[in-house]
């Protein structure tokens, strides 16, 4: 088949006027030129059309529809390319330079790959790096297949793949994953071709409070469970609810009880042994893989670090019944523990750490206004009927602000725990709210290597 061009890069972008015209130069000026930029607007209302009318170049084709639905305009956008190759371009990502000419030139020399990904950098929404961008992604086909049981591992953005995948094959996004569409496609197009990442970092992945994976973060872990339980009916096992639940925590990295910690490691072996004889995925990177969920999975059910530790988390189970109301400062991986056994309201000030862990977790956005999180929000959660309150947030020098908003707790009676004070600074905040809220006293409690305060109004 005759091409028109090499490559068709796709960009759809809905209400994207703060990065879009930063990711248009970042295609426009690549050193490889022969290329169509399909640009689709999915329905915007703000400045998107106007900054796409502001670029003067014969290799840009726009064009406006009103899916609001990004792999419907990705389907479109696939639907009128004319490129052998078809390039994923995110509205608000950046491509290296080299990006269009690397991944071209490794797939015309390597037939037998189909889809191509690259590593990519982490930058905040200034364009700044993230440090904890330095990760790399597997790069050969058989473990990337793999790795995927857990999430994506050739991300969206850098995706190049040959176009007679849909032309011939029919293989099209599917619009019904609603937020993790990407993930599905990925997923179907590994298991009928060949796949890899090149080792070198070609985009730019930009995380900011606007993106899908930030506001509709629960509905997005939601859609890609979907992606893992498909994946985990081609083992052909019987499983039971109690499996697939368990399977979906171990695939995610979520806290196991020690019961389940047990029961872990035989339904791995179950895994291995399935796949043992229908031979679908590597055996020796499955088993490298399993390995790696397993230790994950038995450090987690320590808890410890940046979460609560098992000490602090027996003094609740010990002194507050089933089901009750906590209020705590912060999430984390000690939510997921007390999800267990209670319900939980978490507030956060970064849209970031807005996950919802579980059906009885509520999550509010409190950003933080004059050095603490904002009154009004807060206020709002203390109407509610709240058994206990765990302090672990906001990070750093901004919990001060708690001192100066200490009169929201004037009339409670409810037990505080004032988690890890072992730096000077917590301490000093803690003994600075029980003077200030009159009538509380501390307790301190040693945990396996952090100390808390449970603070308790004192007996009249």
């Amino acid at each position: 088949m005759r091409y028109e061009v090499p490559i068709s890069v796709l960009m759809p972008v809905r209400q994207g006027e703060r990065f879009l015209k930063k990711a248009i130069d970042s295609i426009l000026n690549q050193g490889f030129g022969d290329f169509e930029l399909i640009v689709i607007d999915d329905g915007s209302t703000d400045k998107t059309g106007e900054i796409i009318l502001e670029f003067n170049d014969y290799r840009i084709r726009s064009t406006k529809v009103a899916f609001s639905n990004n792999y419907k305009a990705r389907n479109y956008g696939m639907s009128i390319s004319k490129g052998k190759y078809i390039c994923m371009m995110d509205s608000d990502d950046i491509s290296h330079p080299n990006r269009l000419e690397e991944q071209f030139n490794y797939l015309e020399a390597h037939k037998h790959i189909s889809v191509l990904g690259t590593q990519i950098g982490l930058i905040d929404k200034n364009g700044a790096k993230i440090s904890s961008s330095i990760y790399r992604l597997p790069t050969g086909h058989s473990e990337i297949k793999v790795w995927q049981l857990m999430s994506i591992y050739i991300p969206q953005p850098t995706f190049m793949f040959r176009s007679h995948i849909f032309r011939h094959h029919n293989l099209w996004y599917d619009p019904s994953f609603k937020y993790a569409g990407d993930f599905d496609y990925i997923v179907r197009l590994s298991q009928a071709f060949k796949i890899a990442n090149l080792d070198k970092r070609l985009v730019k992945y930009r995380k900011h409070s606007s993106q899908i994976s930030a506001q509709k973060s629960y509905k997005q872990i939601e859609f890609a469970d979907k992606v893992r339980i498909k994946q985990l009916t081609s083992f052909g096992l019987l499983t039971s609810q109690e499996d697939i639940n368990l399977h979906l925590k171990l695939m995610k990295g979520r806290w196991l009880d020690d019961n389940e910690l047990v029961h872990a490691e035989k339904w791995l072996n179950r895994l291995l042994d399935a796949n043992h004889e229908i031979k679908k995925y590597n055996e020796r990177h499955l088993y490298r893989f399993f390995e790696f969920i397993l230790d994950i999975a038995v450090r987690n059910n320590k808890l410890g670090g940046w979460a609560i530790e098992k000490e602090l988390l027996n003094y609740i189970v010990n002194n507050f019944i089933e089901n009750s109301h906590i209020l705590e400062f912060g999430s984390g991986l000690g939510t997921e523990a007390l999800l267990k056994n209670y319900r939980v309201t978490s507030i956060e000030h970064d849209k970031g750490y807005l996950v919802k862990r579980g059906i009885e977790h509520i999550i509010v956005h409190a950003p933080i206004v004059h050095g603490w999180y904002d009154r009004k929000s807060v206020e709002e959660i203390l109407k509610k009927k709240i058994d206990l309150i765990i302090i672990d947030g906001p990070p750093g020098e901004l919990r001060k602000g708690l001192i100066e908003n200490c009169d929201l707790f004037a009339k409670m009676s409810i037990p505080i725990i004032f988690d890890d004070i072992d730096r000077g600074l917590d301490k000093s905040i803690m003994v600075g709210f029980c003077k200030k809220v009159k009538g509380y006293e501390y307790k301190l409690m040693k945990g396996k290597s952090k100390t808390f305060a449970v603070c308790t109004r004192k007996m009249s």
